[in-house]
């Protein structure tokens, strides 16, 4: 898709914007993708047709494969009815934040799905939550709740903005994606290699989007460590397969033990720290925005660790204010979950 053409376009619209807000940093998402692109912007795929199950996990795939060779920032536009998400003349994408009738809902509530426009059946209904769900977990997406840049309208995606600025910077200084294939840590692991609907977001999250319809829990293979489930605080060991719950008001998200993840709380960026269920270290980055992002960035180090007296310490090293040792203390609110979890669960 695209061509050198795509990436000459993108370097002139990077550097109009520039020119004409200077100080601001440009958001452009392009619908071609071309070597070095992802110097200027984003690339926005086509969107999905909506009711298509197997479309969920190719999207997947799509933006791993994009993640993989380069550009970081890059996900789906909106779900469309049969033109693949593009436009009339099939080489534009939809306006952002315009969705069709047939794809829209306004909410998940416990007791079941509030339809508020469109007339979807149930099973139309039920796809275009599960969109939403996965939608939220990439880099971009047209599909989320709010047609924003990354569905940032969405609570849940406000709740851990802080772990998103971090992957973001993270890929500015070390070319990382912020979507990676379960097996990026362990590629030795031949029985991960075929997971195509799962994903890791980041070093600390995996993400277990519902690709079926009626499901309500799904099995998942985990890479090798200790995983909670983000929402039932229940341990998993890792290198096996395992059977999660995925009731139809949340996607299936599991966080490594030992992971230090910054969150946003109405007071400010809170330290979520996930420890092993046994003895062990584990460590986290932060990389707050400052400045409008153009400042060179500064990665606060954290690691944790199971005191003497079994509670959790958490330090950050090599920053301001380290001693001798190197390490210091957090600085920053903690807030430590799981402990209260039952035992490590095995196989499904």
């Amino acid at each position: 898709m695209g061509g050198v053409l795509e990436l000459c376009r993108a370097r002139a619209v990077f550097n109009s914007l520039r020119g004409a807000f200077p100080g601001e940093r440009p958001l452009q998402l392009a619908v071609g993708a071309w070597a070095g692109q992802q110097r200027y912007g984003g690339v926005c795929l086509p969107g999905p047709e909506a009711g298509d199950w197997a479309e969920l996990p190719r999207t997947v795939g799509r933006v791993l494969g994009l993640g993989l060779c380069g550009v970081p920032f890059c996900g789906p536009g909106v779900p469309g009815t049969g033109d693949g998400g593009r436009g009339a003349r099939g080489g534009e994408a939809r306006t952002p934040g315009v969705r069709t009738p047939e794809v829209r809902t306004r909410g998940v509530r416990a007791s079941g799905v509030r339809r508020s426009e469109g007339s979807l059946s149930d099973e139309g209904v039920e796809w275009a939550v599960r969109w939403e769900q996965l939608a939220r977990w990439l880099p971009w997406s047209d599909g989320a709740e709010g047609g924003s840049a990354g569905g940032a309208a969405s609570g849940e995606r406000e709740r851990w903005g802080p772990y998103w600025t971090t992957l973001a910077r993270h890929a500015g200084l070390w070319g990382g994606p912020w979507v990676r294939p379960v097996w990026w840590f362990t590629p030795e692991d031949r029985a991960l290699r075929g997971v195509g609907d799962a994903f890791l977001v980041g070093e600390a999250l995996l993400v277990a989007p519902v690709c079926e319809p009626g499901v309500r829990s799904r099995r998942v293979r985990l890479p090798k460590g200790q995983w909670y489930d983000t929402a039932t605080e229940v341990v998993y060991e890792g290198e096996r397969t395992v059977e999660v719950a995925a009731p139809l008001d949340r996607v299936p998200v599991l966080v490594r033990a030992g992971a230090v993840v910054p969150v946003r709380e109405a007071g400010g960026t809170v330290l979520d720290v996930w420890p092993l269920a046994e003895s062990g270290p584990g460590a986290g980055l932060y990389i707050p925005d400052e400045e409008g992002g153009w400042s060179p960035p500064l990665v606060e180090r954290y690691t944790s660790r199971l005191g003497a007296d079994g509670e959790v310490v958490v330090e950050r090293s090599g920053g301001p204010g380290a001693g001798p040792g190197g390490a210091s203390a957090a600085g920053r609110p903690v807030r430590v979950r799981g402990l209260g979890a039952a035992e490590a669960v095995g196989p499904a």
